[in-house]
């Protein structure tokens, strides 16, 4: 198990697995019966199954018309020894038609082979054909996520290289005539974030400008982070991508970005388009993933913001941030359950080019295997790395859920007349990937993230006319008709639970960080509110083999949980809210009478008090 961390409070514990070499020799006297034979000679294959094992089906190819074959095929399946492991093994003659069952047995791995030990075993059929195996059971020793609440050691190296980067950045942003103020070793060098909020397509414009007048200013070398959920993830994402960045500044790549929003989205909507994203997901679904509206939703963002990389993948981001030439970019999203609201139950998913993982259970990876199925720690089947798109589209999720709203699909309540950004104001949080089919909510949780001025004009565009477009009605076809996009759990992004099979144990470890508090203490203390992360202490369930990924703006709009893990230790953050609100004078940035030490009259004549000097 692994060491207790002063600040983990649940510890994942990485059990023993077992790995079952199977080689499916030979057979001898293969027989369809006196009758059968005479009819047809037999086309034998071998099939196995271990219903406790994860990929626990293989077969052999079939051999043309032979009673004596040879298939020399070796096989692997990982087991949990605490299971009683019984292996089907089947023998089967491939028809044109239906394929034909020629006997089958059972053999109990656990009783028959010891760990180390590999053995040749024999299995008659029918008293007369033989079946020759040959089997090896091992322990699994190679675990291919990593348990530990510390930093990996890509991101200590990036962090010592980034030091020297960001005291350079730091001498030069004070200039020579506050030189004595700069850090005069590396161990002075403050290590500081910037954070982008939720909020679209605004949200990704508004960061583009805080990033090139950053960059402009020399604040942006001084930074050791970067951290963004929702819009202003997608914006880090073109950034970052971008192959000609950092030696191209955001100036330039903001042009581009320009450029890409400036069209209709509906260009992104024609018969050829829509054909090749129905074929990507088709490809997906049969190699043996999930799929949901999400996978849609960042196709369209793809199309739109890295129209020319869309074969782009996360890990490459890495390159840019070698040496510590760049802040190291941080993205996230929500790990929620199905039954239960975000607001009560929420784990924090993050992102890096080095890693993918949850800092709740310590439970981190290589982004190459971020959705490949998992058992007990350990990859046993491995997907390609997904395309940068897709998590892009589960980062800013939030948008996929009002899809209908673009279709002009009314809800069950005939509410036609709300807007997009009114509608996910009015989302309520269990619902988001339940399965309830109604579109109506009965209650409201007001949400931070919004949808831009793009999403908008695409709605406004499509209800100009009275008759639905043949756009819409070849949408509502593909996906509102359809349940797949229909219900909630269907739009929600779905992945392999990479902790499934992981032992999760509960432990109450004492923060050095705060005071101890007894137990007649937290009694008295007052719940303001009951609901509000009533249940975040729970754990995930480590037997569901798929997990649902959000919008983690569906919580709240800022990044934090990412910049205050406290193995990053971050002395100063940035911050920038790109929440919707009614008008610039309303919180966050509404004046406060703490703030101001003194009121001045306005100079415009209004009437309304102004800030001279604030905190």
């Amino acid at each position: 198990m692994a060491s207790i961390d002063p600040y983990s409070h649940i510890i994942v514990e990485h059990q023993v697995s077992h790995r079952l070499t199977v080689s499916v020799l030979r057979a001898e006297k293969v027989t369809k019966g006196t009758f059968g034979d005479l009819l047809d000679t037999p086309d034998p294959y071998v099939e196995l199954f271990i219903a406790t094992a994860p990929e626990g089906r293989k077969r052999t190819k079939y051999l043309n018309n032979i009673v004596n074959p040879e298939w020399n095929e070796t096989f692997e399946f990982l087991l949990d020894p605490n299971e009683k492991n019984i292996m089907e093994i089947t023998l089967m003659d491939a028809n044109y038609v239906m394929d034909e069952t020629l006997g089958s047995t059972s053999f109990n791995i656990g009783e028959n082979i010891k760990v180390g030990e590999k053995k040749e075993f024999s299995f008659i059929f029918n008293n007369v054909t033989t079946v020759f195996l040959d089997m090896y059971l091992e322990v699994c020793s190679s675990a291919d996520l990593r348990f530990s609440m510390a930093l990996c050691d890509e991101e200590k190296s990036f962090r010592q290289s980034r030091r020297e980067k960001a005291m350079q950045g730091i001498k030069k942003l004070l200039g020579p005539t506050h030189s004595m103020n700069a850090p005069q070793s590396i161990r002075e060098v403050p290590t500081i974030a910037i954070l982008g909020s939720g909020g679209g397509f605004r949200a990704m414009v508004g960061f583009a400008g805080v990033i090139k007048a950053l960059m402009e200013s020399g604040v942006f070398d001084c930074a050791t982070y970067i951290a963004g959920l929702s819009g202003s993830t997608w914006y880090m994402s073109t950034l970052y991508s971008h192959p000609d960045f950092p030696k191209k500044g955001p100036g330039e790549i903001n042009k581009e970005l320009m450029e890409s929003v400036s069209y209709s989205p509906m260009y992104l909507l024609t018969p050829l388009r829509i054909r090749r994203y129905i074929e990507a997901l088709w490809k997906k679904k049969r190699s043996g993933q999930p799929v949901t509206f999400t996978d849609v939703f960042g196709m369209l963002i793809g199309e739109t913001l890295i129209q020319d990389r869309m074969n782009s993948k996360m890990s490459e981001m890495k390159d840019k941030i070698n040496d510590g030439f760049c802040p190291m970019p941080l993205f996230t999203c929500l790990h929620v359950k199905p039954d239960v609201s975000e607001l009560m139950f929420a784990d924090w998913v993050e992102f890096s080019p080095y890693e993918i993982g949850m800092a709740k259970y310590g439970t981190f990876m290589h982004p190459a295997i971020f959705g490949s199925k998992f058992f007990m720690g350990t990859v046993v089947k491995k997907y390609e790395e997904n395309p940068l798109h897709f998590l892009m589209g589960v980062w800013g999720s939030a948008f996929s859920i009002l899809f209908n709203r673009v279709l002009g699909v009314t809800s069950s309540n005939n509410q036609s007349s709300t807007t997009m950004e009114e509608e996910l104001a009015q989302i309520q949080a269990k619902h988001l990937i339940g399965n309830d089919s109604s579109d109506s909510d009965d209650e409201s949780h007001p949400k931070e993230d919004r949808i831009g001025s793009e999403a908008a004009d695409m709605e406004e565009e499509i209800q100009r006319n009275n008759q639905d477009s043949w756009v819409q009605r070849m949408l509502k076809t593909l996906f509102s008709d359809t349940a797949l996009f229909n219900t909630r759990e269907g739009r929600a992004g779905k992945v392999h639970n990479f902790m499934l099979g992981l032992n999760l144990n509960t432990s109450y470890p004492l923060s050095p960080l705060c005071d101890f508090v007894t137990q007649e203490e937290e009694d008295e203390e007052v719940v303001t509110d009951p609901d509000e992360f009533e249940r975040i202490y729970e754990p995930l369930d480590v037997k569901s083999k798929k997990i649902h990924v959000v919008d983690s703006g569906l919580t709240f709009n800022l990044p934090y949980p990412l910049i205050l893990r406290p193995q990053r230790a971050i002395d100063l953050i940035i911050s920038f809210d790109f929440s919707a609100r009614p008008s610039d004078s309303s919180p966050p940035f509404k004046p406060r009478d703490w703030w101001m030490k003194e009121e001045v009259p306005d100079d415009s004549g209004s009437g309304q008090p102004s800030c001279q000097q604030g905190i």
